[in-house]
């Protein structure tokens, strides 16, 4: 039986982080194409935005998920994938 040291809402929290990083990561990549938009007014690719809009969603969804674990293992065993 794992025990942690770490209250639920520290553990949530913990994760929490993981799922943004994991996705400022991914969003990383595509920066540059915001950044020239913002300078030069062209538009970022459809699918570069649709892209990056799935991550968000995503990342949302994760955050949602981990915060409705009612216990430490429930919290520590959940998957983030992108």
């Amino acid at each position: 039986n794992l025990t942690w040291s770490e209250t639920l809402s520290e553990l949530k929290e913990a994760k929490i982080k993981i799922a943004k990083d994991s996705a400022n990561q991914k969003l990383i990549t595509t920066d540059w194409y915001v950044v020239r938009k913002q300078e030069k007014e062209i538009d970022i690719p459809a699918q570069i935005q649709t892209d990056r809009d799935a991550i968000r969603t995503a990342c949302t969804a994760h955050e949602n998920a981990i915060n409705a674990k009612t216990t430490k293992s429930q919290v520590q065993s959940y998957n983030i994938t992108y």
